[in-house]
């Protein structure tokens, strides 16, 4: 079940400007209305949604007179190459000056078709306009040093961003650069595009695998998996008195940092007027589940986990905790959230780092500073986090759509010694 939604979400997602595309046609779909920021404070019941910057999106569902809220958030980003200004030419060859995009493992990218995604800005009579890009085919590739090289993946070396990750477009007399085709896919000249945010992705599709295929192997797993289960949660929640929230942002896997990351005003800024206007109640009974891949124990290399908290593929999602609170979770919180697991029967596993190994993190406690409410930490368990290809159990992705509804339709209220559960 959702494997081949899945899939196909992600397929259409290969960089976070299209990935919100992607999610804002199931809203407009569902009746959702874009709306500006500035409106917030003159919001009645109804469906609506907010964009920052073309590539984060926030998404109410606002009863007539709200409880709480409880907020499904994750990220819209991965680990990729950012293309750089200009072409390199080595020789015959035609290669394309890129940068590192957040933490990606680089022997991974080479020999795999690369294509390009994100958006360009184009000159026009009345000054600029921003047109998404999607090449969609395969474009270059990163060629292995191969034997010939003392720094291939079997030395165990690292690689150099400035002369082993260039991608190769072309050879010989092969016309145009990489703005030429990105200008041609989209019916353009060339000299009219005047800026751009674009990244190479590889091109791998989503595939079952596992003697009973209950195995996904695909690209950018992390996070549009959680993206992909909070969004089909939050549009398939029962309506309560609870205000439901879909947040999805953009550059987590650089640090969340700007202006439509998680650590923005973004979302603290559409949720303040209602914790104005609703007051203590509502702000002490309101929830932030934020979704983030989590590492499973590797079958080759369990020496690598916590034998004790660390979670399994199939298993169920992963509640995670760290002491540094790099993961959002506390004792309250997790109190809340495992008696609505286990409410709806949704299997959950616990995640730790090994206290000799530092850990990563996610944008749970970074939105939760601008917010101050009960937050979780939850991940689908996978291997090869911030490979080209990852892969995770498909029954974990179910799961993980029905801990975010049951999340969205129960009713938390704030007591005098704990929170009644409904």
């Amino acid at each position: 079940m959702y494997a081949n939604a899945l899939f196909d979400f992600i397929e259409r997602s290969p960089a976070a400007p299209l990935a919100l595309h992607t999610v804002e046609e199931r809203l407009v779909k569902a009746g959702y209305q874009k709306t500006a920021e500035s409106l917030i404070p003159s919001l009645t019941a109804g469906k609506y949604y907010f964009v920052r910057g073309g590539a984060s999106i926030v998404a109410l569902c606002v009863p007539e007179a709200p409880a709480r809220a409880v907020i499904a958030a994750a990220h819209l980003d991965s680990p990729a190459l950012r293309v750089k200004e200009g072409a390199s030419r080595v020789g015959a060859y035609v290669s394309v000056p890129v940068e590192r995009y957040g933490g990606l493992i680089l022997y991974s990218w080479f020999d795999r078709p690369l294509s390009v995604a994100g958006r360009v800005l184009l000159s026009t009579e009345s000054g600029v306009e921003e047109r998404l890009v999607n090449v969609d085919r395969a474009l270059a590739y990163i060629p292995n040093p191969g034997q010939q090289a003392p720094n291939n993946a079997a030395t165990g070396a690292t690689f150099n961003m400035a002369k082993d990750m260039l991608p190769l477009l072309s050879i010989g007399g092969a016309e145009g650069d990489l703005l030429s085709a990105v200008a041609e896919s989209i019916g353009m000249e060339k000299e009219k595009i005047v800026s751009h945010d674009l990244i190479f992705y590889v091109r791998d599709k989503g595939t079952l695998a596992g003697r009973g295929e209950e195995l996904l192997l695909c690209p950018r797993l992390d996070d549009l998996a959680c993206a992909y289960a909070a969004t089909e949660a939050f549009l398939t929640a029962k309506d309560t008195d609870t205000l439901k929230v879909l947040a999805l942002f953009d550059h987590e896997e650089i640090g969340s940092s700007t202006e439509r990351g998680a650590d923005s005003n973004f979302l603290s800024g559409i949720l303040s007027p209602f914790m104005q206007k609703y007051g203590a109640p509502f702000f002490e009974s309101s929830l932030l589940v934020s979704a983030d891949n989590a590492h499973a124990v590797h079958p080759n290399h369990p020496e690598l986990s916590d034998n004790s908290k660390t979670p399994v593929m199939g298993g169920g999602i992963a509640l995670k905790w760290s002491a540094s609170h790099s993961y959002a979770t506390d004792a309250r919180a997790a109190a809340v959230f495992k008696t609505v697991c286990e409410r709806a029967g949704v299997p959950l596993q616990t995640y730790q780092n090994r206290a000799d190994i530092r850990g990563g993190s996610t944008l749970g406690s970074i939105a939760d500073t601008h917010l101050g409410i009960l937050a979780v930490d939850v991940g689908i368990p996978q291997l090869a986090m911030h490979s080209a290809v990852e892969s995770c159990a498909r029954a974990d992705v179910k799961a993980m759509v029905d801990a975010i509804r049951s999340s969205l339709e129960t009713k938390i209220v704030r007591t005098e010694n704990g929170y009644a559960i409904g």
